[in-house]
C-alpha cells in the first residue's frame, strides 16, 4: 500500500515558498521567557528596517544580558519574524490575514507569537509599503524625492524693458540608483495651469 504525504497548508499570504527554517525560528520566539518576549519589540522594530544596522549584533547581545537569555534563539526569532512581516507587507495583507496563515505554519506556537508580531507588523506595514514602492519606481528611472516652490515677479530683462509677469519656480529633488540631483524649473501662469491639471488627473 502506497504511503500518501499530507499537502502543505495553502498559505493565503506567505505563499507555497516559506523556507524550511521559519517555523523554528517563529517557535524561538514563542520558546523566549516571557519578560524576553514581551520586551523584543526593544531591538525587533529596528530590525524590520530595509537594512540592518552595522551594530545588531552588539544590540541583540545587549538585549540577552538584560533579559538573560540566549542571543543566538534570539536572533532566529527575528529572522523569523522579518521573514513573515516582510512577505505579509509584499502583498498588503492584513494582520489577521498574517496570523491566519501563522495558525497554519505554527499552529503551537500562534498564540504567543500574536502579541510580538501583531504590533510589530501593524507599526512598521507603512514603512515597509513605502519602500518597496521606492524599489518599484527606482528600477524605472528618477524618484522625485522633494520638492520646493516660490513664486518670483520678473520686471524686466535684456529682452524686454517691461515683463512684470509671476513666474512659478520649483526645485525638484529627485535620486537616481545612487545619485541624488536637484532641478529647478520656472513655469508662467498656464504652464502651472497645466501642472496643476496633471496632477488633478493623476491623484483622480
Amino acid at each position: 500500500m502506497q504511503s500518501e504525504n499530507p499537502s502543505p497548508p495553502r498559505l493565503r499570504v506567505l505563499g507555497a515558498n516559506v523556507p524550511e527554517t521559519i517555523p523554528s525560528d517563529l517557535r524561538a520566539c514563542a520558546e523566549l521567557a516571557e519578560p524576553a518576549r514581551a520586551n523584543l519589540p526593544e531591538i525587533l522594530i529596528p530590525c524590520l528596517e530595509p537594512q540592518l544596522a552595522e551594530d545588531t549584533d552588539r544590540r541583540i547581545e545587549q538585549f540577552c544580558r538584560k533579559h538573560d537569555t540566549v542571543g543566538n534563539r534570539v536572533a532566529l526569532a527575528i529572522r523569523g519574524i522579518r521573514f513573515v512581516i516582510w512577505e505579509a507587507a509584499r502583498v498588503g495583507a492584513s494582520a489577521d490575514d498574517l496570523m491566519s496563515d501563522l495558525r497554519l505554519v505554527v499552529p503551537d506556537a500562534v498564540d504567543a507569537l500574536a502579541p510580538v508580531i501583531v504590533p510589530a507588523y501593524e507599526a512598521s506595514r507603512p514603512r515597509i509599503r513605502r519602500d518597496l514602492l521606492q524599489r518599484t519606481l527606482s528600477a524605472h528611472g528618477a524618484i522625485v524625492t522633494g520638492v520646493e516652490w516660490s513664486l518670483h515677479r520678473v520686471l524686466a530683462s535684456q529682452h524686454a524693458a517691461r515683463v512684470d509677469a509671476d513666474i512659478g519656480v520649483i526645485t525638484l529633488s529627485y535620486r537616481e540608483g545612487a545619485k541624488a540631483e536637484r532641478l529647478t524649473l520656472q513655469f508662467d501662469r498656464d504652464a502651472l495651469l497645466r501642472l496643476r491639471s496633471a496632477c488633478d488627473r493623476l491623484l483622480g
